[in-house]
């Protein structure tokens, strides 16, 4: 007896972030040095099919002499953690597979399921 895939349903599970561990690969574009973005691709957690996305690194490296004036600290802090400074970022990745699920909702895509990897690259 064969089964259909699982219906769409938003949600996230621990688990799912230890079985995308496990199975993600992760890359960084254009290269570690400077990474615009991170891509992963991989099978979804939930229903198993293959999923990518892309996590832009937005750079605000031109924006950090106009934040050196009193009370900036808390916003460069931010941006800097924004742009990837720390070289670290939890990304959290929703199922963008290109299978139909039951229930998905007009303009949805993927089965709903979302899960966070723990990205780091370079030297720290």
């Amino acid at each position: 007896m064969s089964h259909g895939p699982e219906p769409y349903a938003v949600g996230n599970d621990p688990r799912w972030n230890e079985r995308a561990a496990q199975s993600a690969t992760v890359d960084l574009d254009p290269d570690e040095d400077d990474p615009m973005a991170i891509i992963v691709t991989g099978p979804c957690p939930r229903c198993t099919h293959e999923s990518a996305h892309v996590e832009p690194l937005l750079l605000y490296s031109n924006l950090q002499d106009r934040l050196r004036s009193p009370g900036s600290d808390v916003l460069r802090l931010a941006l800097e953690k924004a742009a990837g400074v720390s070289r670290r970022r939890e990304v959290e990745v929703i199922c963008a597979c290109g299978t139909p699920h039951p229930s998905t909702p007009q303009g949805a895509r993927g089965c709903g399921a979302s899960w966070v990897l723990d990205v780091s690259w370079g030297a720290p």
